[in-house]
């Protein structure tokens, strides 16, 4: 586990992120890593010096098993609320973690997908107590905003901690290596597009699911490859 930034720690769980978030005195978990990753991130409470009870918010970004897998243990080990968007929302209360998908441009991209569509398509089914909408504001960490970025996954969302200036990019896009488009999409265009919209937002530091964070100049860079043309 790292620090991101003052209060935000990165947890890397091989080959994919959650994060932990802290307020004060509450802590919010955002993605919940793949089954059986539970106990890898109540560990790293401990490290902080946190307890389950110390968890005011579980926010997986989208229903996907590396996401969403883990997110039943975590409910059961903190009885913390978990917030969705309802598209994703009706897949997870299921089990269900994948819609058919297809990789995007480019020979790696296409290795890539060969690769995660051998991936786990289900997880434990798992209660969503909220289920937000586009632009919606959580009285989570002094104020987390859901921004819907459909394409790589239907139900989707960006948290946006506005007062922080920190994007939590969920798959939308990458950076394992450069700032790049995700591997896989639903629906490429409609990828696109939720990155235009990701670029017109102000933050400092996004954090990626799948590679290393932007700690500062992060939205200019989203808006440098990004912006209006695309």
């Amino acid at each position: 586990m790292r620090t991101v930034v003052p209060g935000i720690h990165r947890l890397d769980l091989g080959g994919v992120s959650a994060y932990l978030v802290e307020d004060g005195d509450g802590i919010a978990i955002v993605d919940t890593g793949r089954p059986g990753n539970a106990d890898n991130i109540l560990e790293a409470l401990t490290t902080l010096g946190r307890t389950p009870d110390d968890v005011t918010a579980l926010l997986p970004t989208h229903c996907h098993a590396d996401h969403a897998g883990s997110l039943g243990a975590l409910q059961a080990a903190t009885n913390a609320p978990t917030y969705m968007h309802a598209a994703d929302a009706a897949f997870v209360r299921e089990g269900k973690a994948w819609r058919p998908w297809h990789p995007a441009p480019g020979p790696m991209n296409a290795i890539i997908f060969r690769m995660i569509d051998r991936t786990s398509h289900s997880i434990d089914p798992a209660r969503v107590d909220h289920e937000v909408e586009d632009g919606e504001e959580l009285d989570v960490c002094g104020g987390v905003v859901a921004v819907h970025v459909p394409g790589h996954c239907a139900g989707m969302v960006a948290w946006l901690l506005p007062r922080r200036g920190v994007l939590f990019v969920a798959d939308a896009a990458a950076h394992i290596g450069p700032l790049a488009l995700s591997p896989n999409y639903e629906d490429l265009e409609l990828g696109r597009a939720s990155l235009r919209k990701l670029a017109a937002l102000d933050f400092e530091t996004a954090c990626f699911a799948h590679g290393r964070p932007i700690v500062s100049g992060a939205s200019a860079r989203f808006r440098r490859k990004w912006g209006s043309a695309g």
